[in-house]
């Protein structure tokens, strides 16, 4: 186990400082990770709200409010990254195949789909949820270039 500072992409799309990750590399987790993933750590989705808490049964997702989710399998990204380097933080490395997402079956608002500074293969996905999303289990499932990832489910308060 060790500690890495890490910071996420606000709904500005800014990067800001977070706190730290106990656990193992969390960038050798991304790299580990199959064809469009979603960020999972010990069996479990790890998305977080707009203030940078996680989304969990006690502090569940609302309806309309932008999340972020850690994916791999993204494809290339603008400005070009050569494959095995990590993402710059500046200028951030937009994904060029059209990203979606959706919410119980119903299409999100992608507000962001970047490479993750520092990481090598390891994307950050912000997106709102649908106003329309009903409380309790929420299915969410990302596409690159329509081809669909494992669908994973969040609560929704």
């Amino acid at each position: 186990m060790r500690e890495i500072g890490f910071c996420l992409m606000d709904s500005r799309n800014t990067f800001v400082p977070t706190g730290l990750y106990k656990g193992p590399d969390f960038f050798q987790l991304l790299q580990s990770f199959r064809l469009q993933e979603v960020f999972k750590l010990d069996g479990h989705l790890y998305p977080w709200h707009d203030d940078f808490s996680l989304v969990t049964t006690s502090k569940p997702a609302a309806p309309g409010e932008i999340l972020s989710l850690f994916v791999t399998g993204l494809g290339p990204v603008s400005p070009g990254v050569n494959p095995g380097q990590p993402f710059p933080s500046s200028p951030l490395a937009i994904v060029n195949s059209p990203v979606q997402v959706t919410v119980n079956g119903n299409p999100a608002q992608v507000t962001a789909a970047t490479g993750y500074p520092g990481a090598v293969n390891g994307y950050q996905v912000n997106f709102q949820v649908p106003p329309t999303t009903a409380k309790g289990p929420a299915t969410v499932q990302i596409s690159a270039a329509w081809i669909a990832g494992a669908p994973v489910t969040i609560p929704i308060q």
